[in-house]
């Protein structure tokens, strides 16, 4: 083993005779790898061979309970509609008091999504919270102040945000909650703000909501928990504060989305499915001026790396690319977010995009000059 090694054969000082036989062994890779493991160094994979990395193997075991869910959903016999908080939210113990004494059911934890996010709790009668078993409503809040908006336009985290609420394909009803009495900042002008939460209605599909101050946003909070209740319970009083049978699937769902697959699935697509090439390239393309949100989505499920869209402006593998004249990038349709409704690149857009990337109109590759 690495025993056999003599150390006392190394001299401390000195050199060392070139001609001496030489103490490192040649081993094979089976024989290194048995010496490595041997001697603690070499530590056994986390997760079977095949099954995945750990967090996606937890997605799909998550989403096999899930599935698995309807069938014993009728022996929970107590269901609470509660409101959960994010924690990390600012003034979440005010905001957690004063719901409870308009009696709401409400709790905080660190959500794996938005701000705030409506669940039933389903428990039996005869093991109390044990085993409990939660489902989420299918609505969620993303909570911004003026100063938050105007601070996250400024970089990417405002279009990260968005992507991972579009990404998640367990939420059907997604809400951008604008907390602010006036848009106009020193910082940002309100127009700017007011095209981001157009922008976010339009583009991205999300329900946008405005409040006043914090006390409104409660109050708001209050009549959405009733409306929510209402809806996963169409037959009951939403004033209630427990229920004897599950709730209704909503969105036409074919089955309730458990929390912990929702928690899974987050956990996953932050790790993996936002660090891919194509996400990457889609938030690069979204610094080039004239691409929108929309337009990056297109260019990315057409092109989803940067040498595809380079081959795509050099080569001109699109429709338009035997015109000569014509610019194939900017004349090219995409498919976007509904396969009925297509993208069209625009000529604005395409030059940017050449001179990003170093092209000229006729594909040959634009020399930068030398500093010589």
């Amino acid at each position: 083993g690495l025993a056999d090694t003599d150390d006392t054969a190394i001299p401390p000082n000195g050199p060392v005779d070139a001609s001496a036989r030489p103490l490192h062994r040649t081993f094979s890779d089976k024989a290194a790898s048995a010496l490595l493991k041997k001697a603690g160094l070499l530590k056994p994979p986390t997760h079977n061979a095949g099954s995945g990395p750990p967090k996606r193997r937890a997605l799909k075991e998550a989403e096999a309970r899930a599935r698995e869910l309807p069938r014993c959903l009728l022996s929970y016999d107590c269901w609470r509609v509660v409101l959960l908080l994010d924690k990390r939210e600012h003034y979440v113990e005010r905001m957690l008091s004063k719901l409870c004494r308009m009696g709401i059911l409400v709790e905080q934890r660190t959500l794996p999504i938005g701000d705030f996010l409506w669940i039933a709790r389903g428990t039996r009668s005869s093991a109390g919270d044990d085993g409990a078993v939660e489902v989420c409503l299918g609505t969620v809040v993303e909570r911004k102040t003026a100063q938050d908006l105007a601070s996250s336009l400024y970089g990417t985290r405002f279009n990260e945000q968005r992507l991972r609420l579009r990404r998640s394909s367990q939420i059907d009803q997604i809400v951008f909650l604008v907390e602010a009495a006036g848009l106009d900042l020193p910082n940002c002008p309100g127009k700017t703000l007011h095209y981001a939460m157009v922008e976010t209605l339009v583009q991205q599909g999300f329900a946008v909501r405005r409040t006043v101050d914090l006390d409104d946003t409660i109050r708001w909070l209050a009549s959405m928990h009733k409306g929510i209740s209402r809806r996963a319970y169409p037959d009951d009083q939403p004033d209630r504060q427990s229920f004897c049978k599950p709730p209704t699937v909503t969105f036409g769902r074919e089955r309730h989305v458990t929390y912990e697959e929702l928690q899974k699935r987050v956990e996953w697509d932050r790790e993996f499915q936002t660090k891919s090439v194509r996400a990457i390239f889609g938030a690069m393309l979204l610094q080039v001026g004239s691409i929108s949100v929309k337009k990056a989505k297109a260019l990315t499920d057409r092109f989803p790396t940067p040498r595809a869209l380079l081959e795509e402006i050099c080569y001109g593998t699109g429709e338009k690319a035997s015109d000569g004249g014509a610019d194939a990038l900017g004349e090219l349709e995409l498919l976007g977010s509904s396969s009925v409704r297509r993208v069209r690149v625009g000529k604005k857009a395409s030059e940017n995009l050449r001179q990003v990337l170093g092209v000229a109109e006729n594909g040959v590759e634009q020399k930068t000059p030398s500093s010589t």
